[in-house]
């Protein structure tokens, strides 16, 4: 289970470091296809991430970490739908879009790390 959440949460990173990327150097684009571009990438993301939270949430349950809670698992996947639609809409304040970013890397690593830490003490 551990070694899914891990894939998983790598891959999450990954596509929140995409949408950053694309967030940055497309800001002028205004040609953007919702059903062609926005919508299959929001429905892989969304899929991954739902996928992502159920491992997190019984990971949560099962050890217990201190600093992680399911309350943050729920803001992460909030946040990361909106890094994926305001990556391709320039609607938002570019700081708040930076925050969302960051908060996700945060709570990724945060349990990435705490897996990886309980792995080097078995």
């Amino acid at each position: 289970m551990e070694s899914h959440i891990v894939t998983c949460s790598e891959e999450l990173l990954r596509h929140n470091d995409e949408c950053l990327r694309r967030f940055s150097t497309d800001f002028n684009r205004e040609d953007v296809s919702f059903f062609d571009e926005v919508k299959p990438t929001f429905e892989l993301i969304m899929d991954l991430a739902s996928e992502w939270k159920v491992q997190a949430d019984r990971w949560i349950r099962e050890n217990k970490p201190k600093y992680i809670h399911p309350s943050q698992i729920d803001a992460t996947i909030k946040n990361f739908e909106q890094v994926v639609l305001q990556s391709y809409y320039k609607n938002t304040n570019v700081q708040r879009f930076k925050n969302m970013h960051h908060s996700n890397q945060y709570v990724i690593e945060s349990i990435v790390s705490g897996i990886n830490k309980k792995q080097d003490l078995t």
